[in-house]
């Protein structure tokens, strides 16, 4: 008993140890922090009076805050750190729901029973069909027409509401299928391969659609009463889906949803019934994003119409539209890349890394400030994990150039033209440790913030 209390003690000392020597090294670190900037692109004058906050960490342990003021002669100071425990953090995620058919992928294992395509999250009907027909030991390939085993596509239901589980997804998707019933084309066929074992179990089942039948995808808004959705994608996507059996026909839906939630964050949900609450023009439109303003007030309905992008602004509601404009030409294959939202703007970034700046008009509306072509480095200067600022003159936008760094990207844009871009380097990155689980890099939750100082 007393080596072992020897030993913990001597355990303690040592973490200790480790601790205050990282403390100590850390304060090394502190003192020499700097951000240097490389110039990409433009005049580094652009970005004078522009402050970026950026948060770094290591370990769990330690942590710097440091505010740097970019321009042509940048600065940073910084506030240190240091946590005895542990600290985690994690990106905050939104509440999503997406419906899909799931006519492809594979089920490995022992003893698969293929009565429920929902155990799968796959359309096993003609899987079971095949290995009726197959032998033990035997892997048998058939192609066969899916219409044979479903008269409408059997929709799946992908919900997540972040942080906490629930219930109730059964009732949700037995609702939307009820809705949303597309009839299975005659033409689409299933390559269908089953595999069993000595005994006859069935040990491996693979599934893939023959030829192209385009892909169902969902654009959605989850509020606090219900979910808005709509069915995206380009026309070849939706070629497959029939909407003459759904109620209303295409457009935007609506999916009430009662909530209730226990002390140990078990959220049941209820469905209502669901409803078309805005008709889209199937034929002239194709739906690439839908999201909602910063107060839930407004919902942003954007769509491809010929050779331009719209917005469509609804009310709360999503049954009646208060605006509808044209916001960016669109080329030939253009789509929808990147969306970013804020109380007075938002961005958006298509597929050839062009952009729209979209603003509010003052008198309750929106209007496109500018567009611009943010060039051969578009996508590395607005990356998905870009935040942005806007002054009414420039829109400012900075982006991790890695998240396993610190350093990070920052970029002006005027008058739909990139004034700056530069690349701002931090000390903490230099000779970053071989083990990922060691270096210094930026802070999962909102690792850079952007302001204007004051003139």
């Amino acid at each position: 008993m007393r080596r072992s209390l020897t030993l913990a003690c001597v355990l303690l000392l040592l973490s200790a140890g480790v601790l205050l020597g990282a403390f100590a090294l850390s304060r090394g670190w502190e003192a020499g922090v700097l951000i240097d900037a490389d110039t990409l692109s433009g005049d580094p004058a652009a970005a004078e009076g522009i402050a970026v906050q950026v948060r770094a960490g290591c370990g769990g342990h330690l942590f710097w805050d440091t505010a740097c003021r970019a321009g042509k002669n940048p600065s940073a100071q910084t506030d240190f750190s240091f946590s005895g425990t542990e600290r985690r953090e994690t990106r905050p995620r939104s509440p999503s729901l997406s419906l899909y058919v799931s006519c492809d992928g594979g089920v490995s294992g022992s003893d698969i029973d293929l009565l429920s395509d929902d155990q799968w999250g796959l359309t096993v009907r003609p899987a079971a069909a095949v290995a009726e027909r197959t032998a033990p030991g035997e892997k048998r390939t058939e192609t066969l027409p899916l219409r044979d085993y479903y008269d409408v596509y059997p929709l799946f239901l992908d919900l997540s509401f972040p942080d906490c589980v629930y219930n109730g997804t059964e009732e949700l998707q037995k609702a939307v299928r009820d809705y949303f019933q597309f009839p299975v084309p005659e033409d689409h066929l299933v390559q269908v391969t089953v595999q069993k074992d000595g005994g006859g179990s069935v040990s491996n089942v693979e599934i893939s659609s023959v030829g192209s039948i385009g892909a169902l995808s969902t654009a959605s808004v989850v509020t606090e009463s219900g979910c808005f959705l709509a069915f995206s994608g380009s026309f070849t996507d939706r070629a497959s889906l029939d909407f003459s059996r759904v109620p209303g026909g295409y457009g935007l839906y609506y999916l009430p949803l009662e909530k209730s939630q226990s002390q140990d964050c078990v959220v049941t949900l209820t469905a209502g019934a669901i409803t078309r609450v805005f008709p889209i023009d199937e034929k002239a439109s194709e739906v690439y994003a839908l999201a909602a303003s910063a107060d839930g007030e407004e919902l942003f309905l954007f769509t491809r119409e010929a050779d331009a992008f719209w917005l469509t602004v609804l009310d709360a509601s999503g049954t009646r539209q208060l605006q509808k404009f044209s916001f960016m030409p669109a080329g030939e294959g253009s789509i929808f890349w990147n969306q970013w939202f804020y109380p007075e703007f938002m961005v958006i970034q298509t597929g050839e890394g062009n952009f729209a700046l979209i603003r509010s008009d003052g008198e309750g509306g929106y209007e496109t400030a500018f567009t611009c072509d943010a060039g051969e480095d578009g996508f590395k200067l607005l990356g998905h994990d870009a935040v942005f600022a806007y002054d009414g003159v420039r829109l400012v936008a900075a982006t991790p150039q890695d998240y396993s760094l610190c350093s990070f990207y920052l970029s002006v844009f005027e008058e739909g033209r990139l004034a700056y871009a530069g690349l701002y380097r931090h000390s903490l990155d230099l000779s970053p440790p071989a083990d990922y689980a060691y270096r210094c890099r930026l802070a999962e939750a909102d690792p850079l913030e952007l302001s204007f100082l004051p003139s």
